[in-house]
């Protein structure tokens, strides 16, 4: 059962298992699968031969069948295809000869074959909520299953308009570049595991606006007071949600926040006794997270 379990495991890597072998007579064979995972079970012995003495092999193993006759010895052929008849692990058996049929080497290959689909990308997620710009990187998690290695994209990107694979990188960050033009982006993603087998495709959406919101206005309550609590209503016209960034002398600045229902935002103000005025700022800015403040106030 170890065996097995380390076999699967450098098969889900992508490890393919070669063979050599140089026989007393000089010549020298050499053997490997096309392939070590599989969606329809068929595979490839590949041999070759070097040197002028003529070498001979034999196939043994349960659960596949084989275009040459198993457990005979056969002259070495470039290729024998392979067929397992179940899903599972395979296993192999090679069995090299000499010119005189005389064994001088037995070796066993590994492949797995498998119909599952790969589990749906349904967790991603784009590094930011939106973008001012066109640079955005899409982001896959580490829970994903190690079989799953390729990613399709397509949708509104101007390096894959019509598609294309990408192989997953070890970081799970894929930057991509949208298109132009300010508005939403859908962008396709499926996965393909190493046996071939895709998944249902999802569709993700980030928002691109290159431009800020307009008619930005912040009006204080009251313009002096000696009370350290005061609020300012803040308003702006945008399609989409805003968010607001508060600074100055105040106790708490704010990291854009969303904007509250009432466009009321109350706030704490520094206490110094020696600056009888008290400044404060805001910006505010769509939601979620544009890179464009809207409006600055700093009341006198």
């Amino acid at each position: 059962m170890g065996l097995k379990s380390d076999i699967s495991r450098s098969l889900l890597l992508g490890t393919f298992i070669v063979g050599c072998s140089i026989a007393a007579d000089d010549s020298i064979v050499t053997y490997e699968l096309e392939t070590t995972a599989s969606s329809n079970g068929l595979n490839r012995l590949l041999l070759s031969t070097q040197g002028e003495a003529r070498s001979f092999f034999s196939l043994s193993g349960d659960g596949f069948a084989a275009e040459v006759e198993k457990d005979t010895i056969h002259p070495v052929l470039d290729s024998v295809e392979i067929l397992a008849e179940d899903e599972g692990l395979q296993k192999l058996t090679v069995t090299l000869y000499n010119r005189d049929q005389v064994p001088y080497l037995t070796d066993s290959l590994f492949w797995e074959y498998r119909t599952t689909r790969p589990s749906n990308p349904d967790d991603l997620y784009f590094s930011e909520e939106a973008t001012a710009d066109d640079l955005v990187s899409l982001i896959i998690p580490n829970n994903k299953e190690p079989a799953v290695v390729d990613i399709w994209l397509e949708g509104d990107l101007s390096q894959s308009l019509n598609g294309k694979w990408l192989r997953i990188p070890s970081d799970g960050v894929i930057p991509l570049q949208v298109s132009a033009a300010d508005g939403f982006k859908g962008v396709n993603v499926k996965y393909r595991n190493i046996f071939g087998v895709e998944s249902t495709t999802f569709t993700y959406k980030i928002l691109k606006k290159s431009t800020p919101p307009s008619s930005c206005s912040i009006r204080a309550f009251t313009t002096t007071s000696n009370e350290l609590e005061t609020s300012l209503e803040i308003t702006a016209i945008d399609p989409y949600p805003l968010r607001y960034r508060l600074m100055g002398d105040i106790t708490s600045e704010v990291s854009w926040l969303p904007m509250p229902d009432n466009n009321q935002i109350d706030m704490t103000l520094k206490k110094k006794s020696d600056e009888p005025n008290k400044s404060s700022g805001s910006r505010y800015r769509r939601q979620p997270l544009s890179k464009f403040g809207c409006c600055h106030h700093s009341p006198r």
